[in-house]
């Protein structure tokens, strides 16, 4: 995707309307699905005390990942597709979604009712400083670094393109 593509706004990209479509039916549904972290609110005693400083600790790193990202010096570095999954009324599992061209940040709950961290990096100048967060906030041990297929820069350009402008922002 090149640069000029956001010379005014983010949402100046080629856009799957019947995809963009879909997602909105999805997230406007009626019909609910029980979510993993109704079940986790009643697990053992060791998941009802780490999981909130798992998500806890996601959202600090989170905040600081952002501040990362909106010092970044290309406009594609800022663009951020951000997704308040536990509200979406058809997703089970995930509780929130961060995704920039180069960083995947993604907060899930479980069918054990464990809250798990997964993160993906694709040539991203603020690895080692994310990568550092990680290890200082602890959360190594819930996290799990993934591969997006086919490749990182199809999946984020099909993101874009397939999710609504309203969770999609320029940091």
């Amino acid at each position: 995707m090149k640069v000029e593509q956001f010379t005014k706004h983010p949402q100046e990209f080629n856009k799957d309307h019947k995809a963009v479509q879909e997602v909105e039916e999805r997230w406007n549904s009626h019909k609910k699905y029980y979510k993993n972290t109704t079940r986790a609110r009643k697990g053992t005693t060791t998941q009802k005390m780490v999981n909130p400083s798992i998500a806890k600790m996601y959202k600090v790193i989170l905040t600081k990942v952002k501040k990362l990202f909106a010092a970044s010096h290309y406009k594609i570095d800022r663009v951020v597709i951000e997704l308040p999954l536990e509200g979406n009324p058809l997703d089970n599992s995930g509780i929130h979604c961060f995704i920039t061209a180069s960083f995947y940040f993604y907060l899930e709950c479980d069918v054990r009712s464990n809250f798990r961290i997964e993160y993906l990096f694709h040539n991203c100048e603020h690895q080692q400083e994310i990568e550092l967060l990680i290890h200082q906030f602890g959360m190594k041990a819930y996290s799990t670094e993934v591969v997006k297929l086919p490749d990182y820069p199809t999946f984020f350009q099909n993101c874009l393109k397939r999710n609504p402008e309203r969770f999609i922002t320029l940091l």
